[in-house]
Order: structure tokens, then sequence, then C-alpha cells
């Protein structure tokens, strides 16, 4: 069975893949899984959570590091 963090890493990764390479894609999917993880565990639920809510925390992340969005 694949942990939280993989899951969580694939999603990312898998997202990206829809505009750039899979070298790219995998190295921010690395870098930003810790933080999405993170948020994750914050705000969703903790027994059913989904790619949407995978989806949602990603966005929070990369707003936070890019537009310094809190």
């Amino acid at each position: 069975m694949r942990s939280k963090t993989e899951i969580i890493n694939e999603h990312i990764y898998r997202r990206f893949l829809t505009f750039m390479d899979s070298l790219e894609a995998g190295k921010l999917a690395d870098a930003l899984e810790d933080d999405v993880e993170r948020d994750i565990d914050e705000t969703a639920d903790k027994e059913n959570w989904n790619s949407s809510d995978v989806d949602i925390a990603l966005t929070r992340v990369l707003l936070k590091r890019i537009a310094d969005e809190e």
C-alpha cells in the first residue's frame, strides 16, 4: 500500500505533467509534497481526504510561496 506522501506526490506530479516534462514535474512534486501534505493534515477530513483536497492544498501552497498570500 502506498503512503499518503506517495499518493500526494504522484497527484502533484501528474498535474504538472500536463504542461511540463517529467523531470521538472518530479522536481516540483518533490519540493512541494511536504507543504501540501501539511495543509491537507490541517484542513481536510483526516479519514476521507481525496484528490480535490490535494488540488486545494497545492493551490494554497503555491499562492503562499509565489504570491506571498497567507
